[in-house]
């Protein structure tokens, strides 16, 4: 595919966190459907923005890496936004779990799977035999609506035995914008797993049914793109708690399929079915779609540097123990990222009583007001806590 580049334009996209997007904000001048575009003249005597300084990088990245099928929309490109768009509406009001399981332990893992036919996930830190399983998975779809195999998923139990495959029918629990692929929107999905085929630690494959997603050859997601293709799936596991206390909320209804730019910073709050028992740890995985470092085999801190803090307390990226962000692919290193699952004990952030979580998704480039763009493009999935 031949990527047309025509024309740049520095310093016209807003800059830092004075000029943060608002949801309704028009797509500004930047990067092009048809590619990037070019001032026609920049004059000498003035010093290029950073702005203008990433286009240009942006446009000789894009001289080696062919263009998508579909082209990015103005701001938007391979999953990343260079400025202001529309994004889902705010959560204002608490989420409240869509499943409450008492005296329970759980376990999540995932696989990305974009542009491939399948995936293995491998799970582990169970104890015992589940009684709830679900699986979790987010496909860019046609606005027209997701085709029938893009709505299931298979699965199969390879270790510590084989059973199955099983064909599951999923359940949509949430939508929203396109993450910055320039066509489409995100579709979420959950589908129970049978307790026959979920017993426990151990390995599954993941598989796409046929004509589920349109690329299945594993090419780089950002030299080739169609619709419709998936972000990941992540498996869920949810047990009795070996000590007999605990209990394990899940989050996703009205949270699943929240397309977000963490500029400004991306807030929702969890209610606890409970408060946070005196004496107990608190955990908190996060299943999330689309977070990248930038394209393949480069990073930029703007895109890569997302911070995530729970009741003011940090949890996930720089300036946390953590340190790395909750939104760089995880689940798809080192191609082809694009899906998280990862687990934090948030004990510190949850003391005795609380019955709230204020969860915050920022970027630490924008935090110290030196950048706010570019800034990845991401979908909440799920949120898994125990108390």
């Amino acid at each position: 595919m031949k990527l047309e580049v025509t024309r740049i334009v520095c310093g016209l996209v807003p800059y830092g966190t004075d000029q943060a997007p608002s949801h309704n904000l028009q797509r500004q001048s930047g990067i092009t459907e048809h590619g990037v575009q070019q001032r026609r003249k920049i004059s000498q005597n003035r010093a290029l923005s950073v702005p203008c300084m990433l286009g240009l990088f942006l446009a000789a990245v894009a001289t080696l890496i062919p263009a998508p099928d579909a082209c990015a929309q103005s701001t938007t490109t391979g999953g990343f936004t260079t400025g202001p768009i529309p994004t889902s509406p705010p959560i204002t009001t608490p989420l409240s779990p869509s499943q409450i399981i008492p005296s329970a332990t759980y376990a999540t893992a995932g696989i990305a799977l974009r542009n491939r036919g399948a995936g293995n996930i491998s799970i582990s830190g169970f104890v015992g035999a589940p009684t709830v399983a679900y699986i979790y998975w987010a496909v860019l779809c046609p606005t027209s609506g997701c085709p029938v195999p893009s709505t299931q998923i298979e699965i199969e139990q390879l270790f510590p035995g084989v059973v199955g495959p099983v064909l599951l029918a999923g359940t949509q629990i949430g939508m929203g914008p396109t993450p910055c692929w320039g066509a489409g929107n995100v579709v979420v999905f959950r589908a129970p797993v049978p307790l026959a085929i979920a017993t426990g630690n151990g390995s599954y494959q993941i598989t796409i049914p046929p004509g589920g997603q349109a690329i299945v050859n594993g090419a780089s997601p950002w030299s080739a793109f169609a619709l419709p293709t998936w972000e990941g799936a992540s498996l869920v596991l949810i047990g009795p708690s070996p000590s007999g206390v605990g209990t394990v909320s899940i989050y996703d209804v009205g949270l699943a399929g929240n397309m977000f730019v963490p500029v400004p910073a991306f807030n929702y709050t969890l209610a606890l079915p409970v408060p946070v028992p005196a004496g107990s740890s608190t955990f908190l995985d996060n299943i999330g779609a689309d977070g990248q470092h930038f394209v393949p085999r480069a990073a930029i801190l703007p895109v890569s540097d997302e911070t995530t803090s729970i009741n003011a307390v940090p949890i996930a990226g720089p300036g946390s123990q953590y340190n790395d962000s909750d939104w760089n692919g995880s689940a798809g290193f080192t191609l082809t990222e694009l899906w998280d699952d990862t687990a934090h004990d948030i004990t510190a952030a949850a003391p005795a009583g609380t019955n709230l979580l204020k969860v915050s998704i920022g970027s630490a480039a924008a935090s110290t007001g030196t950048t706010g763009f570019p800034a990845d493009c991401l979908v909440t999935v799920a949120n898994i806590v125990q108390e």
